[in-house]
């Protein structure tokens, strides 16, 4: 929540799984 107030635009969940990250990168990247 405090980084959703600060500007963040997702979040990811420990432990990371490789696939949710590259998702939530080209989801918010341009191109």
């Amino acid at each position: 929540v405090w980084g959703l107030r600060q500007g963040a635009k997702d979040y990811v969940v420990k432990p990371i799984k490789e696939e949710e990250l590259v998702k939530a990168l080209q989801a918010h990247l341009p191109g």
